[in-house]
């Protein structure tokens, strides 16, 4: 209860009335692979991320948003980690990433794009670097790598993938 003044006001636990859930923010904004390799062989997708000198990770083409929570790394404003993406063999391919800096629940892709190419050939390694913005809140944040056939337009968050994958760290 909350006493306002000379009001109290008594909270009620219980479900109220509509479809009001909490939930995880891995739920929050997924996507979906439209044409996955199991109905179209195109070998588009994320084999392999490393981040730094912790993270080194080598995963099969799995056509959806997969989640890593247990891998993590600690990184400073102002700072800069390298970062090299390995992907498939079947098209070139455009790479981006995101990270939610302000820890709002949303990627805001005009100041929360850490990278982003074009068009990579197929089978090679995509470098770049993660810069920590000055702006960048304390605590842990998420960070979105998407890839997709080069030919669709620039990758969003929220939308679904054509033929690649996601990975979330």
């Amino acid at each position: 209860s909350v006493r306002l003044s000379n009001e109290l006001l008594v909270v009620q636990n219980g479900n109220p009335a509509g479809a009001r859930m909490i939930d995880f923010i891995e739920n929050y904004c997924n996507i979906s692979v439209l044409v996955p390799n199991s109905i179209s062989k195109q070998y588009i997708g994320i084999t392999n991320v490393k981040i730094g000198s912790k993270i080194n990770n080598t995963t099969a083409d799995l056509d959806r948003l997969t989640f890593y929570p247990s891998q993590t790394i600690s990184v400073y404003r102002q700072e800069s980690y390298p970062i090299s993406i390995k992907y498939g063999e079947g098209h070139s391919e455009q790479i981006i990433g995101w990270v939610d800096w302000n820890n709002d629940g949303i990627i805001d892709t005009s100041t929360e794009t850490v990278f982003y190419t074009k068009s990579s050939p197929a089978a090679v390694t995509y470098t770049t670097s993660l810069n920590v913005p000055c702006s960048a809140t304390p605590g842990i944040h998420k960070l979105r790598i998407e890839s997709d056939i080069d030919t669709v337009p620039k990758l969003t968050p929220c939308s679904n993938l054509r033929y690649g994958d996601a990975e979330e760290y």
